[in-house]
């Protein structure tokens, strides 16, 4: 649980380093999660997603710079540069389904305690540890909640589901229990990390992890946060580099 440990000073230095949420403009209202993340191979860093009815801003590291936004509506992700005023325009849909009947057994075990930060939002509600093995090898474990922030987690999958395409670009034909696992989880069946409920961790065979440091609802925002800048040049953008 050393994970949880600081959290309090973790979330005022995102606060702090994240773009501010109001500067007095148009409002909106939605989510604000916070994960600690890291990919295999990678160190950890801090995310900042803020949630709104039709997308996703995703703010990585407290780059005040550099931004990430995800059209829930079209299906679409933009990257914006603020140093350089440009958009990176990416590729427009959901791929195509590369979904395939899979060997997974499923494990639950008992509650399991929620993040404080998260707890005091969330009275009521109990966390599960599931555990899915992908043909008798370990692959996936996951601590959910079923009935925690439905519309974010339904956003969260469309977004995994989205990323699929390029997840696929990096592997190549690379075989292992690891590959194996992360080919599953994030190509083949991407929604998986989200069937269970809401994920407050998520961790892999393959050294992947996110872990929920904080969630606020009801969070007052701009408007202005969710939209591409009108005077930025735009260009295609072929494979996001986060």
């Amino acid at each position: 649980m050393r994970v949880w440990m600081g959290l309090m000073v973790v979330v005022m230095l995102i606060g702090c380093s994240s773009n501010p949420l109001r500067t007095g403009g148009p409002e909106t209202v939605g989510e604000v999660l916070i994960f600690l993340e890291q990919s295999s191979g990678q160190s950890q860093r801090y995310v900042r997603y803020l949630m709104s009815d039709n997308g996703i801003r995703i703010e990585v590291g407290g780059n005040n710079q550099k931004y990430w936004l995800f059209d829930a509506e079209q299906y679409q992700l933009f990257s914006v540069d603020m140093s350089s005023r440009t958009v990176e325009v990416f590729a427009k849909g959901m791929p195509d389904d590369q979904r395939i009947p899979l060997a997974w057994t499923h494990q639950e075990d008992d509650s399991f305690a929620m993040p404080r930060n998260v707890a005091r939002t969330q009275s009521g509600v109990s966390a599960r540890h599931h555990r899915l093995d992908l043909a008798g090898q370990p692959c996936l474990e996951l601590v959910a909640v079923r009935s925690m922030l439905p519309a974010s987690l339904q956003k969260l999958s469309d977004y995994r589901r989205y990323m699929a395409r390029y997840a696929a670009a990096g592997w190549q034909d690379a075989s292992s229990a690891a590959r194996d696992c992360q080919r599953a989880m994030f190509i083949q069946q991407p929604e998986l990390a989200f069937s269970q409920g809401f994920p407050l961790r998520e961790w892999n065979v393959a050294g992947d992890q996110r872990f929920l440091q904080d969630a606020r609802e009801n969070v007052k925002m701009d408007a202005q946060l969710f939209e591409i800048p009108k005077n930025y040049s735009k260009v295609s953008g072929a494979t996001p580099t986060f």
